[in-house]
Protein backbone atom coordinates (compact mmCIF):
# COMPACT_ATOMS: atom_id res chain seq x y z
CA UNK A 1 0.00 0.00 0.00
CA UNK A 2 3.26 2.37 0.73
CA UNK A 3 4.40 1.47 -2.62
CA UNK A 4 0.97 2.43 -4.07
CA UNK A 5 0.96 6.04 -2.29
CA UNK A 6 4.11 6.86 -3.22
CA UNK A 7 3.92 6.00 -6.85
CA UNK A 8 0.63 8.37 -6.46
CA UNK A 9 2.54 10.79 -4.84
CA UNK A 10 5.19 11.06 -7.52
CA UNK A 11 2.53 11.25 -10.32
CA UNK A 12 0.88 14.14 -8.72
CA UNK A 13 4.35 16.06 -8.07
CA UNK A 14 5.29 14.83 -11.88
CA UNK A 15 1.53 16.64 -13.39
CA UNK A 16 2.38 19.68 -11.06
CA UNK A 17 5.96 20.34 -12.89
CA UNK A 18 4.17 20.03 -16.16
CA UNK A 19 1.49 22.37 -15.20
CA UNK A 20 3.95 25.24 -14.06
CA UNK A 21 6.12 24.38 -16.98
CA UNK A 22 3.32 24.84 -19.31
CA UNK A 23 2.02 28.16 -17.58
CA UNK A 24 5.96 29.65 -17.47
CA UNK A 25 6.25 28.27 -21.07
CA UNK A 26 3.35 29.45 -22.77
CA UNK A 27 0.41 31.04 -21.07
CA UNK A 28 2.93 34.04 -18.83
CA UNK A 29 4.53 35.08 -22.10
CA UNK A 30 1.53 35.42 -23.50
CA UNK A 31 0.30 37.69 -20.44
CA UNK A 32 2.95 39.51 -20.63
CA UNK A 33 2.45 40.39 -23.97
CA UNK A 34 -0.90 41.36 -23.91
CA UNK A 35 -0.34 44.16 -20.61
CA UNK A 36 2.78 45.19 -23.07
CA UNK A 37 0.79 45.64 -25.95
CA UNK A 38 -2.24 47.96 -24.11
CA UNK A 39 -4.46 45.86 -25.68
CA UNK A 40 -6.24 46.11 -22.23
CA UNK A 41 -6.82 49.48 -22.88
CA UNK A 42 -8.54 48.91 -26.08
CA UNK A 43 -11.18 46.32 -24.85
CA UNK A 44 -11.87 47.96 -21.77
CA UNK A 45 -12.86 50.99 -23.62
CA UNK A 46 -15.01 49.14 -26.33
CA UNK A 47 -16.83 47.55 -22.88
CA UNK A 48 -17.26 51.14 -22.04
CA UNK A 49 -18.62 52.23 -25.99
CA UNK A 50 -21.03 49.32 -25.44
CA UNK A 51 -22.64 49.82 -21.77
CA UNK A 52 -22.85 53.70 -23.11
CA UNK A 53 -24.94 52.25 -26.50
CA UNK A 54 -27.09 49.72 -24.19
CA UNK A 55 -28.26 52.72 -21.86
CA UNK A 56 -28.56 54.72 -24.53
CA UNK A 57 -30.79 52.52 -26.13
CA UNK A 58 -32.66 51.91 -23.40
CA UNK A 59 -33.31 55.62 -23.14
CA UNK A 60 -34.61 55.95 -26.49
CA UNK A 61 -37.29 53.01 -25.79
CA UNK A 62 -38.18 54.60 -22.33
CA UNK A 63 -38.44 58.45 -24.34
CA UNK A 64 -40.77 56.33 -27.29
CA UNK A 65 -43.05 54.89 -24.44
CA UNK A 66 -43.33 58.59 -22.60
CA UNK A 67 -44.38 59.60 -26.42
CA UNK A 68 -47.10 56.57 -27.01
CA UNK A 69 -48.86 57.36 -23.26
CA UNK A 70 -50.50 60.60 -24.35
CA UNK A 71 -51.57 59.29 -27.62
CA UNK A 72 -52.57 55.29 -26.72
CA UNK A 73 -53.11 55.40 -23.27
CA UNK A 74 -50.08 53.01 -23.22
CA UNK A 75 -46.63 52.68 -23.32
CA UNK A 76 -46.80 49.13 -24.60
CA UNK A 77 -45.16 47.57 -26.94
CA UNK A 78 -48.12 46.20 -28.28
CA UNK A 79 -48.85 49.46 -30.28
CA UNK A 80 -51.39 48.13 -32.62
CA UNK A 81 -53.58 46.24 -29.93
CA UNK A 82 -53.88 49.44 -28.10
CA UNK A 83 -54.71 51.55 -31.42
CA UNK A 84 -57.69 48.98 -31.64
CA UNK A 85 -59.14 50.36 -28.61
CA UNK A 86 -59.01 54.24 -29.02
CA UNK A 87 -61.82 56.11 -31.50
CA UNK A 88 -61.00 56.29 -34.92
CA UNK A 89 -60.86 59.80 -34.63
CA UNK A 90 -57.94 59.56 -33.13
CA UNK A 91 -55.89 57.58 -34.67
CA UNK A 92 -56.45 59.72 -37.97
CA UNK A 93 -54.15 62.74 -38.85
CA UNK A 94 -55.77 65.76 -39.02
CA UNK A 95 -54.44 68.43 -41.34
CA UNK A 96 -54.38 71.32 -39.67
CA UNK A 97 -52.78 74.35 -41.06
CA UNK A 98 -52.56 77.91 -39.34
CA UNK A 99 -53.07 80.71 -41.26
Amino acid sequence: MSDNNKNNSSKIVATRQLMLDFFSNNIKPNLIEFRKSKEMTIWSIAILVGLCAAYASLAFRILIGWIQIPWLGTSSDNVFTAALSQPWYELVPQNRTVC
